[in-house]
């Protein structure tokens, strides 16, 4: 459960085991009047934290609907990079690599 500091639940984050020792997230705040008041982004840090570095996972990834810009743009600016494109939604992932290493992109490590 996602709740504020006064223990009321706004909101749920799901981390679920995949093939290829990758974690899928979903972060939902279903309160409207809390989006925006970094509730998303403490959440994101401390459920890849869990990810990496408890699961020990290789991967992390988000299905992110299109219309939904907030957490678009919340997801890449913590290194997310997208991977496939679908129809409603975008699948965006983060590597235990570029997780530590956030200053180096991974387009920079194709290159």
């Amino acid at each position: 459960m996602i709740c504020t500091g006064a223990d009321q639940a706004i909101g749920f984050l799901r981390l679920a085991y995949c093939a290829d020792n990758t974690a899928e997230l979903v972060i939902a705040i279903g309160e409207e009047r809390m989006w925006g008041q970094g509730y998303g982004r403490v959440s994101l840090s401390e459920a890849l934290k869990i990810a990496f570095l408890e699961m020990r996972k290789d991967r992390v990834i988000a299905h992110i609907y299109h219309e939904n810009s907030r957490s678009r743009h919340l997801f890449v600016s913590r290194g997310f990079v997208p991977c496939t494109q679908g129809t409603y939604s975008t699948k965006y992932q983060l590597t235990f690599d570029a997780y530590l290493h956030p200053e180096v992109s991974e387009r920079d490590e194709i290159a």
